[in-house]
């Protein structure tokens, strides 16, 4: 389960980007484990909504402390469908960490529930 230290490991590896220092920031989380994950910035707007400002991950375990460390850089400066998240802009983000567990093959196309399940779509060519 992602914690709220995951997050805050997330927000020390974006500011420290953002201001161009070394990142030595030791991660208070279990470093031995490892997920596939997702990182995703939501900047709050003007009207009070949260708006998708990054969010990329994958697939593969990889050790939390680094997938943390390359995908909220990935996702905070590299996601194509946004400009890179601003210094100005880190008091309205929030950080969501997810770790993906407990893969199952659905049984059809909509055996699945938004919220609760996500879908990894593959296509395949006959």
């Amino acid at each position: 389960m992602a914690t709220k230290q995951h997050c805050a490991y997330c927000f020390s590896v974006l500011l420290a980007q953002l201001q161009h220092t070394t990142f030595d920031v030791a991660p208070t989380f279990d470093t031995s484990t490892e997920y596939p994950l997702f990182v995703t910035w939501n900047k709050q707007g003007s009207d009070g909504q949260e708006q998708l400002r990054g969010c990329i991950g994958n697939f593969s375990p990889m050790n939390l402390a680094t997938g943390l460390r390359e995908y909220a850089i990935t996702s905070a400066f590299h996601d194509t469908r946004f400009s890179p998240i601003r210094a100005r802009e880190v008091p309205q983000l929030s950080c969501s960490v997810s770790l993906l567990t407990d893969f199952e093959d659905a049984n059809g196309y909509l055996d699945w529930k938004v919220g609760t399940h996500g879908v990894w779509i593959e296509f395949r060519l006959r």
